[in-house]
């Protein structure tokens, strides 16, 4: 993912409240939580627009700094939450994917 500052401002950041609810729906709300106080600290849609506004060239190399005005605090903030994410921790996120996915298969058997 190549940190959240990354995911925030590309076009994956955009999507960002359908993570949210999908970490909800497998029973993740330790990230959820996470992901949403980051996304409220640094709204992807507009770290997005302020990148694309930034005038860079298809091949120039810049720093998230170099494009967004966030400050200091703000970004130690942010750090320290993606830090606690499952993909920083030894938190087994996939055990719940897999529950959920288990659980979905049987109500669709009862569909049959």
């Amino acid at each position: 993912m190549e940190g959240i500052f990354t995911f925030l401002e590309n076009s994956l950041g955009h999507y960002a409240l359908h993570i949210i609810h999908a970490f909800q729906a497998i029973g993740d709300e330790h990230d959820a939580m996470i992901l949403s106080e980051i996304c409220r600290l640094a709204c992807p849609d507009i770290l997005r627009k302020e990148f694309l506004d930034s005038n860079l060239q298809e091949y120039d190399i810049s720093s998230f700094h170099d494009n967004h005005e966030l400050n200091p605090e703000m970004i130690d903030k942010i750090e320290e939450l993606e830090s606690q994410l499952y993909l920083n921790t030894d938190f087994d996120m996939w055990s719940l994917l897999f529950q959920f996915l288990d659980s979905e298969i049987e109500k669709q058997k009862c569909f049959t």
